[in-house]
């Protein structure tokens, strides 16, 4: 069924346990909780509080990170995310790396590292570049289009919830699909 509050509280849980164990986590849920802002309404006030949370947070990271990466002179570089590519995961603790990661300036394949791990193979950070994959302006535009959902979308057993597509324009509202 539709993702409920409950479900997304655990998941979001266990992902920064799985971080603070530096377990890969299956679901990508930096990442899913920007798609779903993207693509879907929300009308569940304690879900939508949850992902906004989300959201504000890996918003506040990437400009921690840029921050970083600026005062210590590592070149950013826009570097983009194609509608089909990957998550990115740091390839030494497998930990999700949304927007914002660093790789060896030199190297002809980007292998993707958090800041920490990179920290660790070189402290400087010298020959290293930061690139980030969404302009902080699209990412803010995300953040404030998604608002709290039209409550006369009604609930059913199929949709406990009262989802509404967002993009494709699909409302489940009383008017037929």
């Amino acid at each position: 069924g539709p993702l409920t509050f409950r479900q997304y509280q655990a998941a979001i849980e266990r992902y920064e346990w799985n971080k603070s164990q530096r377990y890969q986590s299956i679901v990508a849920m930096v990442f899913l909780t920007w798609n779903m802002a993207q693509n879907i309404q929300v009308s569940d006030s304690d879900l939508y509080r949850a992902m906004k949370t989300t959201l504000m947070r890996s918003m506040q990271h990437t400009a921690l990170l840029k921050l970083y990466a600026l005062e210590n002179e590592i070149p950013i570089r826009f570097h983009g995310h194609g509608p089909n590519e990957p998550v990115n995961y740091c390839m030494v603790c497998e930990e999700e790396v949304f927007n914002v990661f660093f790789v060896k300036e030199n190297e002809k394949k980007h292998v993707v590292h958090c800041l920490r791990c990179a920290r660790q193979l070189n402290k400087d950070l010298k020959g290293w570049i930061c690139l980030e994959e969404y302009d902080m302006e699209h990412l803010k535009n995300i953040f404030d289009s998604f608002t709290l959902g039209d409550s006369s979308v009604q609930q059913t057993l199929e949709n406990p919830l009262k989802l509404a597509m967002v993009n494709n324009n699909i409302k489940c509202e009383s008017q037929s699909i």
